[in-house]
């Protein structure tokens, strides 16, 4: 299994997008609307990818018995720093 984490670590949209389930739905905190399915998420992170710089994960957590699993970021975007 393709680890997502290391996948976007080596900024590798192709592995990004193998680790995705079909039924993945992306949640954006800046949109209004989810938007489901793999094709749509794996075009956003590839937007992602190219919009980020100087990103790296800075924390991990998990929920009770692996089920919940959560990737804490930081990063530039130009002159504005961002987390999520």
């Amino acid at each position: 299994m393709i680890d997502f984490r290391r996948a976007v670590e080596a900024r590798d949209p192709d592995a990004i997008a193998a680790t995705l389930a079909d039924d993945v739905v992306f949640r954006s905190p800046v949109a209004f609307k989810p938007y489901p399915g793999k094709p749509i998420t794996a075009a956003i992170l590839r937007g992602v990818l190219r919009v980020f710089e100087d990103f790296r994960y800075v924390r991990e957590l998990g929920g009770d018995g692996g089920r919940d699993h959560a990737l804490v970021f930081e990063a530039r975007i130009g002159d504005v720093a961002v987390e999520g």
